[in-house]
């Protein structure tokens, strides 16, 4: 008999602790649907004031911002001439700031599949092609699209060594 007891009290303690986890279950369940859905967060974008599209004139950028029609061309500075005259002392200088800060993207001979530039989706330009030195060094002190900025980087006279290197190597 007291086995028996023992074994029915055992068996209503495992019913006890299977009814409390199924009670938790349930009231996360309800609570957790009812802050997705009943809680005035879920409806806050839908009160919100707003305006359709176009309802209001855009307002006029301010001078020196992106062009609203796109498409347009930053030109380099054309009347601008490179200072440094291809001597072995600046080619030098310019060809150790290439293999610093160019080579990764560009290829140690310029020529495109260094190792960052690589893994890039569209491959780092082949600088060997013949391109004006005022649009190089207007690319290497403000960037392109892909190209970042080394105006922070390199002073004038630095960008100015590596397109005298750079041109060295088109010729």
């Amino acid at each position: 008999m007291r086995k028996a007891s023992a074994a029915l009290r055992s068996r209503r303690a495992r019913w006890l602790k299977a009814g409390w986890r199924l009670g938790r279950l349930v009231l996360l369940v309800c609570f957790g649907v009812g802050l997705a859905f009943a809680w005035p967060w879920s409806k806050d974008m839908v009160w919100t004031p707003m305006l359709a599209p176009f309802e209001e004139a855009m307002r006029t950028p301010p001078p020196g911002t992106l062009p609203v029609e796109g498409g347009e061309l930053r030109p380099g500075p054309p009347s601008v001439e490179n200072p440094f005259q291809p001597t072995l002392e600046n080619l030098e200088k310019g060809r150790q700031l290439f293999l610093t800060y160019c080579a990764v993207c560009h290829g140690r001979n310029a020529e495109g599949g260094g190792t960052v530039g690589e893994k890039f989706m569209l491959p780092a330009f082949k600088l060997t092609d013949l391109r004006p030195e005022s649009y190089m060094y207007d690319r290497v002190r403000n960037g392109g699209v892909f190209m970042p900025s080394y105006r922070e980087t390199l002073s004038p006279e630095e960008a100015w060594l590596i397109v005298t290197y750079v041109r060295s190597l088109q010729e």
